[in-house]
């Protein structure tokens, strides 16, 4: 039988280490065309959000988005 407990850790797990390789070395990133794979990482985390109830997961959400949309802006060659 599933753990349903143990499940959602290993889930909360796996975001933590999606979040860390995507979004907190963001300042290594030079192509802004690899924001477009943020985009997972925020829909990851609202999925977090719903499952969990987390709030930080939403404000995360939130921010990841909000730099991906600042990104664009700053490189309107790619949205051509």
């Amino acid at each position: 039988m599933l753990n349903i407990n143990l499940l959602k850790l290993k889930v909360v797990k796996l975001l933590v280490q999606v979040v860390e390789e995507t979004w907190n070395r963001r300042d290594q990133v030079v192509d802004p065309t690899v924001y477009t794979g943020l985009l997972g990482t925020a829909f990851t985390c609202l999925r977090s959000y719903q499952v969990t109830g987390c709030r930080n997961d939403l404000i995360l959400c939130s921010d990841i988005i909000d730099t991906c949309v600042t990104a664009a802006r700053a490189s309107l060659r790619y949205l051509q």
